[in-house]
């Protein structure tokens, strides 16, 4: 199983370490290896998944624990493009990302 860490980017001040205007940049897609996302923890909390550190856990179930939250079949397939724009460095112009990416760059 593939795992990335979240990393807090809480709004107001530097946003948990993170330059306000680079978060700014990170919500409209404008990298591969950052994901902008409000998390289901309540209280919304901002957070930032980074795709260049996902690394590989065994399927031992200690090794990890269940939440009771998951990503819809769109929200995966959203994933798997974000994943294959970081690894290939391309995305295809029909891809919903690309879609998403062109009109957050229009905000």
């Amino acid at each position: 199983m593939l795992v990335a860490p979240f990393y807090g980017a809480d709004p107001g001040g530097t946003r948990g370490g993170w330059p306000a205007p680079f978060v700014e940049r990170i919500r409209r897609a404008e990298y591969p290896q950052y994901v902008w996302d409000t998390l289901p923890l309540g209280g919304g909390t901002e957070s930032i998944l980074r795709l260049d550190h996902l690394f590989p856990i065994g399927a031992d179930p200690a090794s990890y624990t269940l939440q009771p939250v998951r990503l819809s079949d769109e929200a995966l397939a959203l994933l798997d493009e974000w994943v294959a724009w970081l690894l290939t460095g391309s995305l295809p112009v029909d891809s919903v990302l690309a879609m998403i990416r062109t009109e957050l760059a229009k905000l």
